[in-house]
């Protein structure tokens, strides 16, 4: 299901500070603060809201979404954005992978709406967890 809730919140952070949204990478140090991506995002709210230290990458946050999901496996960005914004792989990869800011940020708020975003990247999804 969709975290439309967590999606408002990337919507509201990226609004109000653009100059720390930066759709090619998860996260970056400028001189402005840690930039992130939406899944650099995601991750780092989820972590805030959970009581988890800020750390470089937002490995604690990463590492304790892992352990959520019962994964020994993974603590990469993907996974945990995805499992955070609600995403199948095909959406997240869409979101993560295929967007400048400007797009990601529309697409963004579709989410939040509760809307399914149109891009020509995004295919189709099913209820049968094929994409999962």
């Amino acid at each position: 299901m969709i975290n439309t809730a967590m999606f408002q919140k990337i919507v509201d952070q990226i609004e109000a500070h653009p100059e720390l949204h930066n759709q090619e990478d998860y996260t970056n140090e400028t001189q402005c603060g840690t930039a992130h991506c939406v899944a650099g995002w995601a991750v780092f709210l989820w972590g805030e809201e959970n009581g988890i230290e800020p750390s470089p990458y937002n490995q604690l946050a990463l590492d304790a979404l892992a352990k959520k999901y019962g994964s020994t496996t993974w603590g990469d960005s993907f996974e945990g954005g995805r499992r955070v914004l609600g995403l199948t792989g095909v959406q997240a990869s869409a979101l993560f992978y295929n967007m400048d800011n400007d797009d990601a940020l529309r697409m963004a708020k579709e989410y939040a709406a509760g809307g399914r975003p149109v891009s020509q990247y995004a295919e189709p999804d099913c209820d049968c967890g094929c994409r999962d």
